[in-house]
């Protein structure tokens, strides 16, 4: 919790006012930094956020049956929100849109 208070949140909130979201073109970077800020630190906060609100079983559940399903191949999102669903047994794919797609403020 310390950490997450001290490092990624305030990453977090540089990141969205700006304009960058995960699917963002790589020249709205200014640098490799806040690449992984975003893909690292929003991606962490997500994922906290979502284990807040189901549980840590069924999270632990959720991300074992994502890396059992996807190991060694790609995976997208959408693998990820059936795994989640799979194992929470509700559609959480709005909260991922709303955490790492909605811009808050700024345009590329």
């Amino acid at each position: 919790q310390k950490y997450i208070m001290e490092k990624i949140e305030p990453s977090f909130r540089l990141t969205i006012p700006s304009g960058i979201l995960i699917g963002s073109p790589l020249y709205a970077f200014q640098s490799n930094a806040e690449i992984r800020v975003l893909l690292r630190e929003r991606g962490l906060m997500m994922l906290h956020g979502l284990a807040e609100a189901v549980g840590e079983d069924k999270m632990n559940d959720a991300l074992r049956r994502y890396v059992s399903a996807n190991a060694f191949g790609a995976a997208y999102r959408e693998d990820f929100m059936q795994a989640v669903r799979e194992a929470v047994g509700f559609d959480w794919s709005g909260y991922l849109t709303d955490y790492l797609d909605t811009n808050v403020g700024g345009s590329y």
